[in-house]
């Protein structure tokens, strides 16, 4: 199956992403992490989030996350909670609170099953926020927008500080 029809149906968040104004840092492009294992739910989402302007990479399990982070730590991280195989989503944002030296990690965990439990273990496993599946591209970038707008300076000039504070 050809990739056009997921790029085809980015236009309307491109369109939005371009008249709200909704853009990445203007001094650094905010990298995100994407670990997802539903192939098309990672492609529709990491091409909504490039076409607003991030530097995005995408996994599919905790193995190719974590290599990925390691090698290029993420600004923010968008984690499915429930992975088909192996650890979970709440596995990879453990394991990037646990990093030592990194910069840490904005979390958004991303999940189709929404009860009260997940909340709570998604909070315990350090995540910063618990987005529903479906979620539009536009509640997802305008989530990923709050986090850098905290953390940099009205002027824009400063990149994103090594300090993240990461109360909800």
């Amino acid at each position: 199956m050809s990739a056009d029809p997921y790029l085809r149906a980015l236009s309307p968040t491109a369109r939005y992403c371009k008249s709200a104004g909704v853009t990445g840092v203007t001094t650094t492009r905010a990298r995100v992490l994407v670990v997802e294992d539903s192939l098309f739910t990672r492609t529709v989402l990491t091409g909504a989030l490039l076409a607003a302007g991030y530097e995005v990479q995408s996994a599919g399990s905790l193995q190719e996350a974590l290599e990925m982070a390691s090698a290029n730590p993420p600004d923010v991280a968008v984690l499915d909670v429930f992975l088909d195989e192996g650890p979970s989503g709440l596995d990879v944002a453990r394991a990037l609170r646990g990093r030592h030296g990194a910069s840490p990690t904005y979390i958004i965990a991303f999940s189709g099953h929404f009860a009260s439990d997940a909340v709570r273990l998604a909070r315990d496993a350090g995540c910063d926020r618990f987005l529903v599946k479906p979620c539009p591209s536009e509640l997802m970038i305008e989530t990923i927008e709050q986090f850098l707008r905290s953390r940099t300076p009205p002027d824009g000039t400063a990149s994103l500080p090594d300090d993240h504070d990461h109360a909800s």
